[in-house]
């Protein structure tokens, strides 16, 4: 199996395609699968090779290939709404933000973690920095303990995702030199 990164013209990752190649055993002929995994963000690329998997399927399958292409949908994008209601008491309605922010965060690790794109980092810290901003302007709403707990996590969490993100810029200003 081989995997291929579908860059577009800023070297972002903008989808995924698994090859498998499974030969019959004493021919010499083999099943292609083509499996296409859509990245969040990059739909019209993602149409593009859409398009494209279904031109090689009709040239390869005529040379005696069998191709088997399988487009994976992207998930359906969770709703990360805190959903606040009028008379909600001020303590739940920022705990819902939060955890929504946070989930939000969580959302993003698989592709800092498989450095699929700068975008994942940055989207996790601007969850982050949101956090920090129900925080601060509902502060009545914590104990001083459980802000300070909470600030100082979160703290934490941006000092090392600082770094990797100041690595990322330097990165992407140094392509454009």
């Amino acid at each position: 199996m081989q995997v291929f990164h579908l860059l577009d013209e800023c070297d972002k990752t903008c989808g995924r395609v698994l090859v498998i190649r499974l030969w019959y055993p004493g021919k010499d002929k083999c099943v292609l699968g083509f499996t296409f995994q859509r990245l969040r963000g990059f739909e019209k690329q993602a149409s593009d090779c859409e398009s494209t998997l279904t031109q090689w399927q009709k040239l390869l399958e005529p040379l005696g290939f069998n191709v088997v292409a399988e487009i994976l949908s992207m998930p359906r994008q969770p709703d990360y709404s805190p959903h606040i209601k009028a008379n909600m008491p001020v303590h739940t309605a920022a705990l819902n933000m939060i955890v929504c922010e946070v989930t939000k965060a969580r959302g993003q690790e698989l592709g800092i973690i498989e450095d699929i794109d700068t975008e994942y980092l940055h989207q996790y810290r601007v969850s982050l920095r949101k956090v920090r901003s129900v925080l601060g302007q509902m502060a009545p709403a914590f104990s001083k303990a459980q802000a300070s707990e909470l600030k100082r996590r979160l703290s934490a969490i941006m000092t090392k995702t600082g770094r990797l993100r100041d690595l990322d810029v330097f990165l992407l200003q140094k392509k454009d030199l």
